[in-house]
């Protein structure tokens, strides 16, 4: 474009400008009321019914892929979780083992590994909503391959036990004085308290 052309378009544009502005101060604008109108709802119309609503469904499609990508990125982790929850109540005593079962397992896991208790404690049961702990402690002694073999036998029972404390003193040449306090967790089936 040369310097010709700008100034014939500029005239131009000034020339339309004028005549706009003399036909708006003549006739007035309630003159072209209508076209205004018209002219508002050609441009209003399309752009409530069909952009507008077009534009909220992507947005809630764009939040809804949102939403599934966090959850997928969590799911994974929710579901292991959830996977060792299960195994570990698996483990737990059954709610109808009395207090019983847990001396009862101690005792004969010693026995098991020839070892006989010099104290056994009675079982104390600490209650919470779901479950209930229950403790024993016991004091021995025993060599320690002795020592090794019934700790592993106890906390890999079939039902869960804990070594809560364990306490190793030597005694003599071969012989060690252990104390220690084992635990397991039952679920509440709404009996017993704390003892």
């Amino acid at each position: 474009m040369n310097i010709k052309e700008i100034e014939q378009t500029i005239r131009h544009l000034q020339r339309d400008f004028s005549e706009t502005v003399f036909i708006l101060q003549n006739k007035g604008l309630k003159y072209f009321q209508r076209v205004w109108i018209a002219a508002f709802l050609i441009m209003f119309v399309p752009y409530k019914f069909f952009y507008q609503t077009m534009n909220d469904e992507v947005s809630s499609l764009e939040m809804r892929i949102k939403t599934a990508r966090v959850a997928g990125k969590y799911a994974k982790s929710y579901n292991d979780a959830l996977e060792e929850l299960l195994v570990v109540q698996r483990r737990l005593p059954p709610p109808n083992s009395g207090t019983q079962w847990l001396s009862d397992t101690v005792i004969s896991s010693l026995e098991k590994e020839n070892i006989s208790p010099d104290s056994v404690s009675s079982v104390h049961q600490f209650k919470s909503k779901k479950l209930i702990k229950e403790t024993i402690s016991v004091e021995f002694l025993a060599k320690f391959p002795e020592i090794f073999a019934w700790l592993y036998r106890a906390e890999h029972n079939r039902y869960l036990i804990h070594v809560d404390f364990l306490r190793i003193h030597k005694k003599g040449l071969d012989e060690n004085k252990v104390s220690c306090t084992l635990s397991t967790l039952i679920k509440s089936s709404g009996r017993g308290g704390n003892s």
